[in-house]
């Protein structure tokens, strides 16, 4: 499907924004009472944004093979997939969030860093991100 054909399906456009962001990958599994339990997956990464929406980003980073160590594991059954808690650099704030991994790309060159791409649905934010995350599109709009 072309990129237009996609950006036609897409909720909400996507704008070409290099942002900072922290981002630390982690699975996520249902106990037996169905709350979320967490298992560390990774450390800490530095990367970008190549782009946004107001639901997903895609994220850009180079990552060492202890940070994605877990996108090599086997799934549990009660898998959920990744998980990825974001910090993200937004005109002078921090905006925290929550996302899941739809997709993503690794690739390995022969020596470490890793090349990682990843398409994230953003799930939650605290209030005062929000706030700032709806700010910042309603500028970014106009």
């Amino acid at each position: 499907m072309s990129d237009q054909g996609l950006q036609e399906r897409r909720k909400h456009p996507r704008y070409p924004v290099s942002l900072n962001i922290s981002l630390t990958f982690r699975r996520g599994k249902n106990d037996d009472r169905g709350d979320r339990r967490i298992s560390g997956t990774g450390r800490n990464i530095s990367g970008t944004t190549g782009d946004i929406s107001f639901e997903g980003l895609l994220i850009k980073a180079n990552p060492l093979h202890d940070d994605v160590s877990a996108f090599f594991a086997p799934p549990s059954v009660t898998d959920q997939g990744f998980l990825v808690d974001l910090e993200i650099e937004l005109d002078g704030k921090m905006i925290r969030a929550e996302g899941q991994v739809r997709w993503f790309k690794l690739w390995y060159t022969g020596q470490e860093p890793y090349q990682l791409e990843a398409g994230v649905f953003v799930r939650m934010m605290d209030t005062e991100s929000r706030k700032n995350w709806d700010a910042y599109f309603k500028r970014l709009r106009s």
